[in-house]
């Protein structure tokens, strides 16, 4: 059995693995999915200066106070640049980081620089509007609504995830802060590219081309499974199915 560490999404928490988590607890590995700070359980910990070395620091500590070895560590969508910077100062410690449909950032890098300026415009402008000028939101649970029907049909769990989401604008410094990498040797630790195939064009346009870049990769592994990027959701047995497959 694998214990996995589970880094969720952007404006999310812990709570956004709750039926992985499930599964793979009942095949009887062991999972931590912690909120990252400002976040989720942690919202009431969000400050201005919460930035991505925050959320990168999380995840050490969580693993180190836990002293937790042989880990796989998964990062989902923006948890990619989170598990990116522990795998930097943690490579001991893991035996496998898995990117499922996630940004995988290169150093001096940040989310806005992979996502690009329309999302770098979005989040700049939402914290200037609602969030005191540091915290930024996808947007108001009415237009998420909308946006959200293709990926999560069932109106009872699509309300469930945005109530939460939305609950928490997170830290715009966590987008803009690049990674910065001292450990540039990446297969120092096995990893797995996971693609979500059914995401659409809203997110092919960034995720598309990091995908590509490990489809051939000489050292990386990649997978495709038949779910969108809120597959963990809508699809958490596949995903479970997936992460620990590719951590085999």
């Amino acid at each position: 059995m694998s214990d996995f560490v589970l880094v969720h999404c952007a404006q999310g928490g812990g709570w956004a693995w709750k039926f992985v988590a499930g599964e793979l607890r009942a095949r009887g590995h062991g999972v931590w999915a912690p909120s990252l700070t400002g976040l989720g359980d942690r919202k009431h910990l969000a400050r201005p200066d919460v930035n991505l070395d925050t959320h990168i620091e999380d995840i050490v500590q969580l693993i180190q106070h836990e002293d937790l070895t042989n880990v796989v560590l998964v990062g989902w969508s923006y948890g990619g640049i989170v598990v990116t910077g522990v795998a930097d100062q943690l490579p001991n410690r893991l035996s496998h980081v898995i990117y499922l449909d996630a940004e995988v950032p290169e150093h001096g890098h940040s989310l806005f620089d992979i996502a690009g300026e329309d999302f770098r415009r979005h989040m700049q402008a939402s914290a200037e509007r609602d969030g005191d000028g540091w915290r930024a939101s996808f947007g108001s649970r009415e237009s998420l609504d909308a946006e959200e029907r293709l990926w999560i049909p069932d109106a009872k769990l699509r309300g469930w995830y945005l109530d939460r989401l939305v609950a928490s604008p997170q830290p715009v410094e966590t987008y803009r802060q690049p990674i910065h990498l001292t450990n540039h040797e990446k297969g120092s630790v096995a990893r797995t590219f996971i693609r979500c195939t059914a995401d659409g064009s809203s997110l092919d346009a960034i995720l598309g081309p990091i995908a590509g870049r490990f489809k051939q990769h000489p050292i990386w592994r990649y997978r495709e499974i038949d779910t969108n990027h809120c597959g963990p959701l809508v699809a958490p047995q596949l995903v479970a199915n997936a992460l620990v497959a590719a951590s085999s």
